[in-house]
């Protein structure tokens, strides 16, 4: 018995449940010395317009179409990061003229991007574009890294069996970039979802995330900016571990195969 209560304590879970415990009560203490419901929200305030929002349809379908526009983002970012960075990494000027402008996408601002992107786009579109911006030059970069670190020898190997391109491809170039594909990627789906929101909250496309925590921004209802903040933080969470076990998951491909 005291060997199974000693696993227990160790074990992942209860760790976990310990911190999320320990936070909570903390943020019930906050809410108690606060004493307004505008300025803070309780926990329990929370879950009852969690529960609220899980009942309605128009949360489904801000959900939803918040997913799809970032998504979409973040896939074109993805696939424009690996283009650019094999381009940049097998010519010279292409490098030269594209590296410096991925560093200043990379560096500037986003809400700058978010304040241009209403002059010149649809609003739905917004998200889509600051998301795309917001990946592709993270994604460039671990891939660029990558390509660069690949060691000549493989590459001289290669040439010397005359292996065709689709061996060249898969046996060197992908397991070699693989790995820093898979922290940019991961840190870019991370990136992506925020600013895509943040880009929500200020152009308010319908049926968004953004909407709806600008809505409740405007109407002072701190439980529902609560509720809406941790639906993000969620999915969030859910996205990056998807994609980092997917991404783990090819990689196990590869060594298998």
């Amino acid at each position: 018995m005291k060997s199974f209560i000693t696993s227990v304590l160790k074990s992942k879970i209860f760790k976990a449940a310990a911190a999320a415990v320990f936070w909570l009560a903390a943020w019930q203490l906050l809410y108690f010395g606060v004493g307004s419901d505008i300025l803070i929200a309780s926990p329990l305030t929370v879950l009852k317009t969690l529960l609220d929002f899980i009942q309605k349809g128009e949360f489904w379908a801000s959900v939803g179409l918040s997913l799809v526009r970032i998504f979409a983002g973040f896939l074109m970012g993805t696939a424009a990061g690996v283009l650019i960075a094999v381009l940049c990494s097998k010519v010279k000027i292409a490098d030269l003229l594209l590296s410096p402008v991925l560093r200043v996408i990379r560096a500037t601002p986003v809400v700058s991007f978010i304040i241009l992107a209403w002059v010149w786009l649809a609003r739905g579109f917004i998200p889509v574009f600051i998301t795309f911006l917001m990946v592709m030059p993270i994604v460039w970069e671990g891939v660029y890294t990558g390509i660069s670190q690949i060691p000549k020898g493989y590459l001289e190997l290669a040439a010397v069996y005359k292996l065709g391109f689709g061996k060249r491809l898969f046996k060197i170039y992908i397991p070699s970039v693989l790995p820093f594909f898979r922290g940019a990627a991961v840190t870019a789906l991370g990136l992506a979802w925020k600013s895509g929101i943040a880009a929500e909250v200020i152009v308010q496309p319908v049926f968004s995330i953004g909407s709806g925590l600008y809505d409740a921004k405007i109407y002072l209802e701190t439980g529902e900016i609560f509720a809406w903040t941790t639906v993000v933080i969620i999915f969030s969470v859910i996205l990056e571990k998807a994609l980092s076990r997917l991404l783990k998951k090819i990689k196990a491909g590869e060594k298998n195969g």
